[in-house]
């Protein structure tokens, strides 16, 4: 009984420790984020 709660507490606190507090809003138009989207992709689909 004991290790159920301890699972259930620790699957509860492990995505609230991975959640990013400072996360910044981005426009969509702005030319650099396009870039690095588009970079980022190209990089993914050509290890594909």
């Amino acid at each position: 009984m004991k290790l159920i709660t301890i699972l259930l507490l620790c699957s509860r606190l492990l995505p609230s420790l991975a959640q990013e507090e400072d996360a910044q809003e981005m426009d969509c138009n702005d030319e650099s984020l396009f870039q690095a989207v588009d970079t980022a992709l190209k990089k993914y689909n050509a290890g594909l």
